[in-house]
């Protein structure tokens, strides 16, 4: 059973990952492109969604958290309620790490473009 929560954690975040990074391509996208031009746009918005997808993913997992069902001795059994706890912790911690990176992207293009003249 433990091998399923690894994988459903693992499945689980990825997707998340996957469905924040096609939501977030086309704004991404855009405010790349009137802030800093087409080519920054190509280049900088497969960069920051490469980055949403795994640092996502990565605190999404919360490793540290499922070690202690792998201590063999006195490690918590898993069982089909703590299955489901764990997968809703994985999509919590996954969409606060989307919402979150995602909200300091907008804001670091956002100052930026503010503080950019054209003349």
């Amino acid at each position: 059973m433990f091998a399923i929560l690894i994988y459903a954690n693992l499945g689980l975040a990825v997707a998340i990952s996957v469905l924040a990074a096609l939501v977030f391509n086309r704004p991404l996208n855009w405010l790349i492109r009137k802030s800093f031009g087409e080519q920054a746009s190509l280049v900088w918005g497969r960069y920051i969604l490469f980055l949403i997808g795994t640092l996502s993913v990565a605190i999404g997992n919360r490793i540290w958290d499922i070690e202690r069902y792998a201590i063999e001795n006195g490690g918590l059994p898993v069982s089909a309620d703590l299955l489901v706890l764990e997968l809703y912790r994985t999509a919590i911690a996954t969409l606060a790490c989307n919402a979150l990176f995602s909200l300091v992207v907008f804001i670091a293009i956002w100052m930026t473009s503010m503080t950019r003249h054209d003349d």
